[in-house]
């Protein structure tokens, strides 16, 4: 400790405090040292907060100047590439479960305001049908929600199902749209975005580290498959 004294002795107020309260960063002597001359030079608790809270700033601005980039693309690509992802990575069922209750809350308004609409039309046979399947389609997602927060089988299954037939239903739109010339550039790219974003959420499901977070099977697996398969090859034909 006495080296280390000795070194930090002229180090300015900013330095000291940085050692002193990141001891994880340094050596348990060092962190002493750093400790000893802040009490010897009788700086107080609210001098010490007050230094932390200005070099929580600085370090924040040196990290959005940096950028972080590299970190993001990193961990995607270990969503699409490692067979098994490190507990530190273990985020991506954070993520599932934000974007899908995103998801989710976007199409419950969307539903519950097709559904004011046909009320206040007061001709449920106007738009029957829609509103069928309005329902039935909340009540999948409701059901594929509570799954997934439940992390059982069920919840992964209904989700590739959900993604291999929206990837389906968009690819049969845009052959549709195309077939008939009826172009318009700003819907066909947005449809071509919502495609790449189911697929990209099927191939997601489709990895070990997924399936092994919702003890999928290898029978439950390629039920699932069969099913997702038989549903979205019937969409491309109506």
């Amino acid at each position: 400790m006495e080296d280390f004294y000795r070194l930090y002795q002229d180090l300015p107020l900013p330095d000291l405090v940085k050692v002193a309260r990141t001891p994880s960063d340094y050596l348990p002597e060092a962190v002493a040292a750093a400790e000893k001359i802040l009490r010897e030079r009788g700086v107080t608790r609210e001098q010490i907060t007050a230094e932390e809270w200005v070099i929580a700033q600085k370090e924040i601005a040196d990290g959005l100047r940096r950028g972080r980039l590299r970190e993001y693309t990193a961990w995607i690509g270990e969503l699409f590439g490692g067979d098994r992802m490190t507990p530190k990575t273990d985020r991506w069922l954070t993520v599932l479960l934000i974007v899908y209750a995103l998801y989710y809350t976007f199409n419950m308004f969307v539903v519950i305001r097709q559904l004011a609409w046909v009320l206040r039309r007061g001709d449920v046979s106007y738009g029957g049908s829609l509103l069928v399947w309005d329902l039935c389609f909340a009540t999948y997602i409701t059901i594929c929600l509570y799954c997934v927060l439940k992390q059982v089988w069920l919840g992964w299954s209904l989700l590739l199902v959900h993604a291999v037939v929206f990837t389906c239903m968009k690819l049969s739109l845009l052959f549709r749209v195309y077939a008939h010339h009826n172009f318009f550039l700003p819907v066909y790219f947005s449809q071509i975005v919502m495609l790449l974003l189911f697929a990209g959420a099927g191939v997601i499901l489709l990895r070990p580290y997924v399936q092994a977070t919702f003890a999928i099977t290898d029978a439950i697996r390629n039920r699932t498959l069969l099913a997702a398969a038989f549903v979205g090859l019937a969409t491309l034909f109506f």
